[in-house]
């Protein structure tokens, strides 16, 4: 694995190159109303997340991949609070689906942090341990 963070904004993060797998976290209802999820909505077209969601709420813990985006489900609700434990649930996932699918590099802001209130430090110590015994190369937007 390796694993870097950069100083740059979520535009930089949405004009990344083609061959990098972009990941954010979502609720499991999809309306990605506010901050990163709304501009990563907008530039990635995922409003059809949101409708499948009105239908059947993705499982929190879970990854949905959409096309170049890897959406971690690490809550239930828009205005309702990961955990670590969904966090790390969903890092899991997400690792399978990138192993299995063969995908080598991800870029993604830093998931958990901001409003949504958890610790970087310890989200930053799932991912490398996530990671670890992979051959993924990890790029994280610090703003």
């Amino acid at each position: 694995m390796k694993y870097e963070e950069i100083t740059a904004g979520i535009q930089d993060l949405m004009e990344i190159k083609d061959d990098y797998t972009v990941v954010h976290s979502i609720s499991g209802d999809a309306r990605m109303e506010e901050g990163n999820e709304k501009a990563l909505k907008k530039h990635f077209n995922l409003f059809h997340l949101t409708e499948k969601a009105r239908i059947k709420p993705f499982r929190v813990g879970t990854c949905v991949q959409s096309g170049r985006v890897m959406n971690l489900i690490t809550k239930k609700l828009s205005w309702s609070k990961p955990t670590y434990t969904t966090l790390n649930d969903a890092l899991a996932h997400m690792r399978d689906i990138a192993i299995e699918k063969g995908l080598q590099k991800i870029a993604m802001p830093q998931i958990g942090a901001g409003s949504e209130r958890l610790d970087w430090d310890v989200s930053r110590e799932l991912i490398l341990d996530i990671f670890k015994d992979t051959d993924i190369e990890i790029l994280v937007y610090v703003q």
